[in-house]
């Protein structure tokens, strides 16, 4: 059934009109207001979302006590001795983010917190370097590496010098000969204008008839 759809006016404005049919019963008692209860947020979570692994936030010091303390402490000294023996994880190296990841704490907490561990790092790991060791094996592939491209490197500039030598000493005897063939021309020409011998100065002193040549 199409409901039919009048209009009338109520102070000076245009309103519509349902028939019965479509009027929403309402009952006279309903509250006009929600009264709904709005909906459970969850809870907040226990640990603040500034805090990091290191039992520190960023608007001040969490409560740790000597013992947890020691703990993390220790947790860091063992970490610091594994990636300088060279046990460090697969795609990572001995540097200080990889020292937080395995000590547990975030490499924010080891620079803020744990300074003085960064420092004893640090300082030991350049007395390995300085000493000739490499923890990191990637680190001492690369250094073998550089080394091998720096001797590489100079092999082919000192052959390339070779190379430029023996083309110089080419260019030289490809010129004496080119002057020796043209020598030989010379000679050729000037023994073509002497006249040939006869039949009676064959049968002569056979001394007349050598023609002396000059020497090259």
């Amino acid at each position: 059934m199409t409901p039919t759809r009048r209009l009338s006016s109520v102070a000076g404005a245009v309103q519509p009109r349902w028939g019965p049919s479509w009027r929403k019963k309402t009952s006279p008692t309903a509250a006009t207001t929600d009264t709904r209860e709005p909906p459970h947020l969850p809870a907040p979570h226990s640990r603040h979302r500034g805090a990091d692994r290191g039992g520190r936030r960023s608007g001040g010091h969490a409560a740790l006590s000597h013992q947890q303390r020691d703990q993390i402490e220790r947790r860091i000294r063992a970490a610091i001795d594994r990636l300088l023996a060279g046990q460090i994880p697969p795609g990572s190296a001995c540097d200080v983010k990889t020292l937080a990841r395995e000590a547990g704490i975030s490499r924010a907490s080891l620079y803020r917190t744990w300074g003085h561990l960064k420092d004893e790092f640090e300082k030991r790991r350049a007395a390995a370097w300085a000493a000739g060791q490499q923890p990191d094996p990637r680190e001492a592939r690369i250094a073998r590496l550089r080394d091998l491209n720096q001797r590489l490197t100079g092999k082919l500039a000192r052959t390339h010098i070779e190379f430029k030598q023996l083309k110089e000493r080419h260019q030289l005897l490809l010129s004496v000969l080119a002057a020796k063939d043209d020598e030989v021309q010379r000679l050729r020409r000037e023994l073509s204008t002497f006249p040939a011998p006869g039949p009676d100065q064959g049968q002569g002193d056979n001394a007349m008839s050598v023609i002396p040549l000059p020497r090259l």
